[in-house]
């Protein structure tokens, strides 16, 4: 190939590329030609299309001299070319006259829109003027301001003269830069600025502001704001309007200094003075006055009603209703604000202030010599730890429910209520949560009866029952006019329910129960004493028939008060006599089932009565403290029984003997004891004293140093009844101990109950942690005993081994040494 045949083909490459990249820009425009020019255009790009490729082939017919007329492939091509150029040609054309006819629609739009502007220029230029005129004839400073720089835009006269300004030395300036002296816009203490509040929220807004002009003159003005809204409703400019009120302000500044000069003499009085006028209203009041009615300011009360809070309408003779001439002094109730009545001492004087008669009230509170009355009266007629009537009070109120009772023929009863546990509560948790239990069985006691419908019945006839507390645990409860007998019984039913719910004292959970008496007018007396009596005799029935229950009076009952207080007689004659015992029941190893110690019991043969079961005598003795004789008498007898045994020759095995709350609160216990063993020539390790974990409990500090002082004896110590006392573990390790008796509450379930079984585990491990024996009370069966040996328990004490026997019956068992059980 030769290099010419090589140019050319070079630039019909490079041709046809620049033919392409124009035919893709104008696919690229092909969206914007107008739709009549759309088909001359396509028919163009087809043209050049063609007119291309005939180029093309002519090209190819000359490189590669292919046999074809080269006249007929020069007359297709100039063909092509003579219709390319007839469309552009007429394309050119009627683009030339639609350019034309736009131009001309383009100028006469141009003519019209101009002649608009002119109007409207005029128009603006008149609204312009007129608002200008109105603006500046208004009395009140008024200025345009824009938001985006809060810059001043137009001024009215009235502006210019308040600041000292001319127009052109206002406008352009910042607002607060005129008004405060600062560019910055309104701080504390001008929080409240209306401009700031009205660009924000696009709503009026108003407030007071305080200015200097240039000359140092303050002046006071009441400052209004409202939006100017663009095209597009959002605030572009806030009209800020200013009105002069210093005549005004000044004016009522000197009326306010001899006000508040007069309102300082008022406040300095030390009680309330309020001034009435003739029209009953309020017109001033001094500090002390509007402490004591709840309000903070004098404008609060000016002009108020007086009769709606100084003089309820339930108080007659009011001098104030009367605007009495005379000088009155009187005791009144004041209504407060909250709705609160006061006690006051009112004294009222007519006076004149500038020929208007008027009344000068001083008002002092007299709540605290009220109250001091009410105390007084409180004292005398309630209980002061529950808020109940006591006694006194009682005795009253059961009067006069009798006087009605009478009167309409109808029942009456009164319930004598007792809590049974309520010593060992108050011994175990003390009396400060004793007081809380009493306090919280008063509220069950007062809603129980309120719930209960004989009550409610009674209440909707007018008649009264009330709840008393007589004292200590003791608690009164009086149903007046019941429609029967049985309806003491649904109220009392209802009590021992209410009662039976857990307590919560202190983060522990306590339960107490109740025994309650009933005694029922007019069949069980028809006096208050004879009521009261016989309700009491009734509760201790309830007490002995097992606690937790309740009982009506019975003629039979007396019988056996008469009983109890025959056998407090006796119980006092017993030691004298010699008709106290000593039983004695062994411990017993449990492993081994050796014979390892033994318990002294307190028997009781009466001379006519037999044998007197523990149950009946021993709380006797603790109630009117014959416990501490009696208990001395045993500690003697059983040393002496323990030292019989050594000098017979049998082996030695500790006593152990129990000791009454009583007795282990007695300051000379450990001189006692010491002389008792002394007497009996035993020795100190042979005697083993048992105290309740609820008499350590009581109080454990004190519990802890007389124990130690009982150890430096040489005694053993054990705790009695444990689980049930609430024992602290902080006191218990401190305590100097040998021994812990699980209670036989415990073991009694302890093979079929999971949760006694834990809590028996839980003590042997407590115990083995502080290392002290374990001692189950009130094994009955082998299985029970097999229990408690797997739980780890050391020792028993029961029933399976032996029931307490005479010291005569014990001798075999201490000579043997070794029990076998089913005793």
């Amino acid at each position: 190939m030769s290099n010419n045949t090589a140019i050319s083909i070079l630039l019909v490459f490079i041709g046809a590329a620049f033919i392409i990249a124009a035919l893709l820009a104008a696919r690229v425009t092909w969206s914007r030609v107008p739709g009549s020019l759309r088909v001359n255009w396509l028919t163009i790009s087809y043209l050049m299309v063609f007119f291309v490729g005939g180029y093309l082939v002519f090209d190819v017919v000359l490189f590669f001299r292919i046999p074809i007329p080269v006249e007929l492939v020069t007359a297709v091509v100039f063909f092509g070319g003579a219709v390319f150029v007839f469309i552009i040609t007429r394309l050119a054309s009627r683009t030339i006259v639609d350019m034309s006819a736009a131009e001309l629609r383009l100028v006469a739009m141009n003519d019209g829109l101009e002649q608009r502007v002119t109007e409207r220029t005029r128009e603006l230029k008149k609204s312009h003027d007129f608002t200008k005129t109105v603006l500046n004839s208004m009395a009140d400073a008024i200025s345009i301001v824009g938001i985006e720089d809060f810059r001043v835009q137009g001024v009215n006269r009235v502006f210019q003269e308040e600041f000292g300004l001319g127009e052109g030395e206002a406008i352009g300036r910042s607002c607060h830069a005129i008004t405060h002296g600062s560019a910055v816009p309104c701080a504390p203490p001008h929080d409240a600025c209306p401009l700031l509040e009205t660009a924000a929220t696009g709503k009026p807004a108003s407030a007071e502001h305080v200015h200097h002009r240039s000359s140092g003159e303050v002046i006071y003005s009441e400052i209004t704001t409202s939006p100017i809204l663009n095209e597009l409703g959002v605030v572009s400019q806030v009209v800020h309007v200013s009105r002069n009120v210093t005549a005004r302000r000044t004016a009522e500044q000197r009326v306010r200094r001899s006000q508040q000069m007069l309102q300082a003499i008022l406040d300095s009085m030390p009680y309330g003075v309020i001034i009435i006028g003739r029209d009953k209203r309020v017109r001033s009041a001094n500090q002390a006055a509007l402490t004591l009615m709840e309000y903070a300011t004098e404008s609060e009360v000016a002009g108020m009603l007086c009769t709606n809070s100084l003089c309820p309408a339930d108080h007659d003779n009011c001098p104030i209703l009367d605007l009495k001439e005379e000088i009155d002094r009187s005791e009144r109730i004041l209504l407060t604000r909250s709705g609160k009545k006061v006690p006051i001492l009112k004294t009222v004087v007519p006076i004149e202030i500038e020929g208007e008669p008027l009344l000068l009230e001083a008002v002092i509170d007299i709540t605290e010599r009220k109250q001091s009355e009410e105390r007084i009266r409180f004292l005398a007629y309630y209980d002061s730890l529950t808020g109940l009537p006591n006694r006194t009070l009682y005795k009253e109120l059961l009067s006069r429910a009798l006087v009605s009772a009478r009167r309409h023929g109808r029942l009456m009863a009164t319930l004598f209520i007792d809590m049974d546990s309520f010593k060992r509560i108050n011994d175990t948790l003390g009396h400060s949560n004793g007081d809380l239990l009493l306090q919280a069985v008063a509220k069950r006691l007062i809603h129980c009866v309120r719930e209960s419908d004989p009550v409610a019945r009674a209440e909707e006839d007018g008649s009264c029952s009330a709840v008393s507390r007589l004292a200590g645990d003791e608690f009164i409860v009086l149903l007046s006019e019941l429609s029967h007998a049985n309806d003491a019984a649904l109220v009392a039913r209802r009590i021992l329910e209410d009662l039976s719910a857990p307590f919560q004292l202190s983060g522990h959970e306590v339960f107490v129960t109740a025994s309650i008496g009933i005694s029922v007018y007019p069949l069980d007396g028809e006096d208050p004493e004879s009521q009261l009596k016989n309700a009491d005799i009734a509760m201790h029935h309830a007490k002995d028939q097992g606690r937790n229950n309740f009982q009506f009076f019975s003629p039979a009952m007396n019988s056996s008060a008469l009983d109890r207080l025959t056998l407090e007689n006796d119980l006092r004659k017993a030691v004298e006599r010699g008709e106290f015992l000593l039983y004695y029941q062994p411990k017993v190893e449990v492993g081994t089932r050796r014979l390892v110690g033994v318990e002294a019991l307190l028997r009781w043969k009466h001379a006519t009565r037999g044998m007197v079961s523990p149950a009946d005598f021993i709380p006797l003795a603790e109630d009117t403290g014959l416990i501490v004789p009696i208990g001395a008498w045993v500690l003697r007898a059983a040393c002496e029984q323990a030292k019989a045994w050594q000098s017979a020759g049998l082996p030695p095995i500790p006593m152990s003997v129990n000791l009454s709350n009583r007795q282990f609160r007695q300051k000379d216990l450990t001189d006692s004891i010491t002389g008792i063993l002394h007497a009996a020539a035993l020795d100190p390790r042979h005697l083993e004293l048992e105290i309740t974990e609820s008499t350590i409990m009581q109080d454990p500090d004190n519990a802890i140093a007389a124990l130690r002082r009982l150890k430096a004896l040489g005694v053993g110590i054990s705790i009695d009844d444990f689980g049930t006392g609430y024992s602290s573990l902080s006191a218990l390790r401190k305590l100097p101990l040998d021994c812990l008796k699980i209670d036989r509450s415990f073991v009694t379930h302890i093979t079929t109950s999971a949760d006694d079984a834990a809590i028996t585990s839980a003590i042997v491990a407590m115990a083995r942690s502080l290392k002290l024996t374990v001692l189950a009370e009130g094994v009955e069966n082998e299985d029970q005993l097999a229990t408690l040996q797997r739980l780890g328990c050391d020792q028993v004490q029961g029933y399976l081994f032996s029931r307490p026997v005479p010291a005569e019956a014990f001798l075999p068992m201490l000579a043997g040494g070794k029990l076998r059980g089913g005793g």
